[in-house]
């Protein structure tokens, strides 16, 4: 009687552990899935010249409820106010050609350059060392930055679309159940974040609010670093 009543309880108590499992699962993978979305919308926005598709997916409720995941899984610290600032319609509405054109492809002198070696290596030139960087570990990963080798791999866009892939294919093994390929994934975002995208969105995003305190487009700098930050911070306790 003892034995059955102890089977019993062990097998419970395994249900109640499997069962907090696929919990834990089911709330990394919806995490994974919104920093895809956030990560694949940012980098959109500063990739090319605003559309009404980039207006509508800034202002939808999608990116509410992706913003609310993080927060809410602490994953992203002091976000509330971003959150409401990246929703607001005027904000949307404020994103317009001629500044994209005239922030981030000249011509001319650009306010702030939206380079990684620009705010690392000390100068403005392309190609650098710093951008050769960014393009091997691009390459260890299997990505390659179409327009190679014209195109300067360390953009601020495909940076951040990068790390956007980098959290697909952590949702991917999540969904596959490969512990092995999530640990890499998670590991090579915190990796990059840390040696890359996250050494310098924030000078860049403190520069660009200097340089145009009114424009739209610091207001995004300004989340795109708030995201960046609180999970490459995240993402290193994770590992650890």
């Amino acid at each position: 009687g003892c034995r059955t009543a102890d089977s019993r309880f062990v097998k419970g108590v395994m249900m109640e552990i499997a069962h907090a499992d696929m919990i834990e699962a089911e709330a990394l993978a919806e995490q994974a899935a919104a920093r895809h979305y956030l990560y694949q919308l940012l980098a959109r926005a500063f990739a090319e010249e605003p559309d009404d598709a980039l207006r509508e997916a800034l202002s939808s409720p999608l990116t509410a409820q992706a913003w609310r995941c993080l927060v809410e899984a602490g994953a992203v610290e002091k976000c509330g106010e971003l959150d409401s600032d990246l929703r607001r319609s005027d904000l949307a509405a404020a994103l317009s050609r001629p500044e994209y054109t005239r922030l981030f492809l000249g011509p001319g002198v650009l306010p702030v350059p939206p380079w990684e070696s620009a705010h690392t290596a000390g100068s403005r030139g392309l190609f650098s060392r710093d951008t050769l960087s960014v393009r091997k570990f691009y390459a260890s990963f299997g990505y390659r930055v179409q327009g190679y080798p014209r195109v300067s791999e360390d953009f601020l866009a495909t940076e951040l679309y990068f790390v956007a892939a980098l959290c697909r294919e952590e949702l991917h093994a999540l969904s596959e159940g490969d512990d092995a390929a999530v640990t890499r994934a998670r590991g090579a975002r915190q990796r990059f974040l840390r040696e890359h995208v996250g050494r310098w969105i924030g000078t860049f995003s403190v520069r660009l609010s200097a340089q145009e305190p009114s424009s739209a487009y610091a207001v995004l700098a300004q989340v795109a670093s708030t995201l960046v930050q609180g999970d490459g911070s995240r993402a290193e306790n994770a590992l650890q």
